[in-house]
């Protein structure tokens, strides 16, 4: 059982609303506490229920679209259980047209459940049924696939090239750990951006492109998985993508060490 102030703990960490020092401490504690992780989930599930049904205050509806949604797969989630909303609502809707309709035809009261072979609780069993599948195909999904502990590692970019001798930050994942989860400074001033791509360059892989996780106005998350990252140096190249899928490289680079 979530604790009332862990769960608005948890809350604010979704939202975007902690401290750096504060995300940085639950972000520890999920590399020991699988029970954390657990509670996330549950507070995620109930934060997508709140903005679905129109609950959340306008502030919170802001938070949730700019930190929470940020992640291809918290998006996905959220496009599922609108679509079922809007399903559901629309079935209740016919239903009631069609009940009206019966009335008028057969003004003889008869139980909905012998009269309508289609009836809406068939309907229902039909929906949770669905929901059941799917359920139970994400259970079947190996948890490898989706990290659940992260190290934490922030960095600050370089005007300098590695050939320039530019500094590198060294870090060594720990066992327990399931992804790299970096954070970069973004340079003051920065360019206006919705949001973010990076050139992650290595030597091993050479160059590919990857979707941050989140950002705000000081920084931009990235999660690297454990078995994308092999020992040696990287580079990570910034990219704002502006209103209208304009883009601009962020000049300079950050560089860390994976040993």
């Amino acid at each position: 059982m979530i604790q009332n102030e862990d769960h608005n703990r948890i809350r604010r960490y979704l939202l975007g609303k902690l401290a750096d020092s504060e995300k940085e401490q639950i972000e520890q504690e999920l590399l020991a506490n699988d029970d954390l992780f657990e509670e996330i989930l549950i507070v995620e599930e109930e934060l997508a229920d709140e903005y679905v049904a129109g609950k959340l205050s306008r502030e919170e509806q802001a938070a949730f679209e700019k930190h929470f949604l940020a992640t291809p797969e918290r998006q996905q989630n959220l496009r599922f259980a609108q679509a079922l909303n809007r399903y559901v609502r629309a079935e209740a809707n016919r239903e009631l047209v069609r009940a009206e309709a019966n009335r008028e035809l057969n003004p003889t009261p008869v139980p909905p459940v012998y009269w309508a072979p289609r009836s809406w609780i068939g309907r229902v069993a039909a929906v949770v049924a669905v929901i059941a599948v799917a359920a139970a195909l994400w259970l079947l999904i190996p948890r490898s696939q989706t990290p659940r502990s992260f190290a934490p590692l922030t960095l600050t970019i370089s005007s300098s090239s590695r050939d320039q001798g530019a500094q590198s930050t060294r870090v060594s994942l720990p066992p327990g750990a399931d992804a790299l989860k970096i954070s970069l400074r973004l340079p003051n001033p920065s360019p206006p951006a919705v949001r973010y791509r990076v050139e992650l360059l290595d030597d091993n892989v050479g160059s590919r492109t990857l979707e941050t996780t989140e950002h705000d106005g000081d920084s931009v998350v990235l999660v690297i998985p454990r078995a994308e990252l092999r020992r040696g140096r990287y580079a990570i190249n910034l990219i704002a993508v502006q209103a209208g899928g304009t883009e601009q490289p962020i000049n300079g680079s950050y560089y860390f060490t994976v040993e």
